[in-house]
């Protein structure tokens, strides 16, 4: 049986390298940048709001796949965040839900699409990093 953690985290490196992230893995995952979870920093590109989105809402989505539902908060308190964060940079509060909602979507859908990968991936979390690494080389923008 996979642990929900494992594949809350898969969740978020699966969806980063599939939007074309740089996804590390040394025994902690790690995406290039600096919007943090557990481990996981993704770039905050300024434009590619959905996708970041995406990123961050990809641990719940990952959950709720796998599970029926997601138990954490820490994804919706950072997507909250990150809706906060486009509407300060001049977003309207409507364009900024619109995102967050859009990137929830394309997480959910990329999760769906790529359910054995998800599996393997957090099947694989705390196995020598190359193992992993393996796991997510080449999915970018895929």
């Amino acid at each position: 049986m996979l642990s929900r953690h494992r594949v809350h985290e898969a969740g978020h490196a699966l969806v980063a390298a599939l939007v074309g992230f740089r996804v590390d893995y040394d025994n902690q995952l790690e995406v290039s940048g600096n919007l943090g979870h557990r481990g996981l920093s993704v770039d905050f590109d300024r434009k590619r709001p959905v996708e970041v989105a995406a990123v961050t809402a990809a641990g719940n989505a990952a959950e709720t796949v796998a599970f029926g539902k997601a138990e954490s908060l820490e994804d919706v308190i950072e997507l909250d965040n990150l809706a906060a964060t486009l509407v300060l940079d001049g977003l309207g509060p409507k364009e900024a839900i619109e995102i967050a909602r859009k990137g929830c979507a394309l997480a959910e859908r990329r999760l769906r699409d790529n359910w054995e990968r998800l599996t393997e991936i957090a099947r694989a979390l705390g196995a020598p990093s190359d193992r992993v690494s393996g796991l997510l080389r080449g999915l970018r923008g895929e």
